[in-house]
């Protein structure tokens, strides 16, 4: 379903790219790419009505990943309107955080010295009861949070099963909710002194085939893939070194963040609460405390990736004649057409060397093509000639990332005359189409793009 934007651009947010672009996707799925810039100014977000998008499903791998890496995108996306369900996807079993609370190891916290009679079993229900108090700070329904049980012993005695299991809870979601945004943790950049947690992992790399194998999005669905990563062992470091692909400053939910971040804290013997989460990771909780803002990853290979739509910069260059870049198919045919008239022109002049005519009889005299003109063709049948290579390419290309153009390789050491300008304003008219179709269906969604800054850390206003 496409979205609706309220109060902000115009237009009912149906407006979709034409078969210029690609005939799989709308110009929501390759600008909802919702970033933005570390100290850099806040952007409002636009009203999404309820129900006007699919879910954004946030996968968990363990209790606390929520609140330290995803709350703030949490509730950003409840804000707007968007429903969001978080699935727990490991059970959170630790033998050596049981041994901490239970008192026969050290413990990192000032507490009085305790001692419990604590199972693993009893890990496993405390650290979900803080999960889902965590999330209902949030503001997240009772209803979308989900756990699938799976025990957080299993990636490290069989990772490929256990990847398989989290392969196919994704696609369940898909399967059931087309287009719906599927959250996870950076599993390739979240690394700490072992290395890369093997269920942070998973997400990442499943993610990473279903792109490989069905790069237009899974079948069933008919809707691009949208995932997104959240760093969770940043915040190891210090604040000025937090980085990300992506970092965005949501400093109007930070509230909701420290009570998430509390739930994990609580220590209240008496009612069960033994701050798992604090003695598990006291150092992050700490350091997250106060951070406004969001660290964010996407795939190379996903075409919604910003970095995929640098593209358009060229276009814009293209547009103000300051580059010369052609799509694929459409710099492909332009070559081979180039190459046959050069050839001809070539054949021609051996033939026919070059002599020099008297002025009376010009009118009458055939002369050999120029670099610019195929046999009997002129400069009126050569434009057309171009602009049907420009339209044959505006039907039956389907690259999905558009954005992805290739410089045009040198074809003649100068090219000069009447054909050199038929080709620029050919690839000005393209992309000033292509231009039009974009920021036209960009308007319609409320969303706005920063050509200026694509080169280094793109902003497009909306969702995390």
């Amino acid at each position: 379903m496409k979205p609706i934007i309220q109060g902000h651009g115009k237009g009912d947010g149906k407006t979709e790219l034409t078969s210029i672009i690609s005939k799989h996707t709308t110009v929501r799925q390759y600008t909802k790419n919702y970033n933005g810039v570390k100290k850099g100014t806040l952007d409002s977000n636009p009203k999404i009505i309820q129900g006007s998008l699919p879910p954004a499903v946030f996968y968990v791998p363990h209790q606390d990943d929520d609140a330290l890496a995803m709350s703030l995108a949490i509730r950003e996306h409840i804000e707007a309107g968007r429903r969001v369900i978080v699935h727990l996807y490991s059970d959170g079993i630790n033998t050596q955080l049981r041994d901490i609370v239970s008192g026969t190891a050290p413990c990192p916290l000032q507490h009085p010295p305790h001692q419990f009679n604590l199972t693993l079993q009893d890990v496993v229900t405390g650290r979900t009861h803080e999960f889902r108090q965590s999330l209902h700070a949030l503001g997240v329904q009772d209803e979308d949070i989900l756990e699938t049980g799976w025990s957080d012993i299993e990636p490290v005695k069989d990772y490929i099963t256990f990847k398989a299991k989290v392969k196919s809870l994704i696609l369940g979601y898909e399967t059931k909710y087309p287009g719906a945004s599927h959250k996870c943790i950076s599993g390739e950049y979240d690394r700490d002194s072992f290395g890369r947690n093997p269920t942070h992992r998973a997400c990442w790399d499943v993610a990473t085939e279903l792109l490989d194998q069905y790069p237009f999005g899974w079948p069933s669905s008919g809707q691009v893939w949208d995932f997104r990563f959240y760093r969770t062992y940043t915040y190891y470091r210090p604040e000025e070194a937090r980085t990300a692909q992506f970092i965005r400053a949501l400093p109007q939910y930070l509230p909701y963040k420290q009570r998430s971040l509390d739930q994990y804290k609580r220590w209240d013997p008496s009612n069960g609460e033994l701050a798992w989460g604090y003695h598990s990771v006291k150092f992050l909780i700490d350091a997250a405390y106060y951070d406004p803002y969001v660290y964010v990853d996407m795939l190379a290979n996903d075409p919604t990736n910003p970095e995929n739509l640098a593209g358009v910069v060229n276009l814009r260059r293209i547009q103000s004649g300051q580059g010369r870049t052609m799509f694929p198919n459409a710099w492909k045919k332009k070559t081979q057409t180039l190459k046959d008239m050069n050839k001809q022109s070539s054949k021609n002049r051996k033939q026919s060397p070059r002599e020099k005519k008297p002025k009376q009889h010009k009118q009458h005299t055939h002369q050999a093509p120029t670099e610019g003109q195929e046999e009997g063709v002129g400069q009126d049948q050569e434009h057309v000639l171009l602009q049907q290579h420009v339209v044959d390419h505006k039907v039956t290309s389907t690259q999905p990332k558009w954005a992805q153009v290739e410089r045009l390789p040198k074809i003649s050491k100068q090219r000069q005359g009447s054909k050199d300008a038929l080709w620029e304003k050919a690839e000005q008219d393209l992309a000033k189409e292509i231009l039009r179709k974009f920021d036209e269906a960009m308007m319609s969604e409320g969303l706005s793009y920063d050509y200026s800054k694509a080169r280094k850390r793109p902003i497009v206003v909306g969702l995390v």
